[in-house]
């Protein structure tokens, strides 16, 4: 056997001592943690306020709602003005162009690509209202 294999095994055979339960206290914990502190430090300034904590993240997260719910706003508006059904959208003038004009030559190569942006828009306006919604939930 070797050395530690003998002190293990001693470790082994020994009775367990249980010790006493340490019944402790606010106060006395307080008074533990003042003892340890460093001259002028209080205590008290290591209090946590979770209710504190709790408000400035709901009035983050409002603001945040706020601003999303503006963006939202703003990429719905600008696909109406790019891609909308009035005679005002980029592309209804575009499609109302006379022959052999600036326009009808945009229209006619550019027509995909601006649809498919509005499309893109369109889509990304709609996941973050996934998100506003997601957000109340919370």
């Amino acid at each position: 056997m070797g050395i530690y294999e003998k002190y293990f095994n001693t470790l082994l055979e020994q009775d367990e001592v249980e010790a006493a339960p340490v019944a402790a206290t606010p106060e006395a914990e307080n008074a533990a943690m003042s003892a340890e502190l460093d001259a002028g430090t209080s205590a008290d300034s290591f209090d946590s306020d979770a209710g504190r904590v709790e408000v400035i993240r709901k009035e983050s997260l409002a603001k945040q709602k706020n601003t999303l719910s503006q963006w939202v706003a703003e990429i719905e508006r600008f696909v109406q003005y790019v891609n909308g059904v009035n005679d005002t959208s980029v592309q209804a003038q575009l499609h109302n162009a006379g022959c052999d004009t600036l326009f009808e030559k945009i229209a006619s190569s550019e027509h995909r690509r601006i649809s498919r942006i509005a499309v893109e828009l369109s889509g990304l306006a709609e996941a973050l209202k996934g998100y506003l919604i997601a957000g109340d939930q919370d």
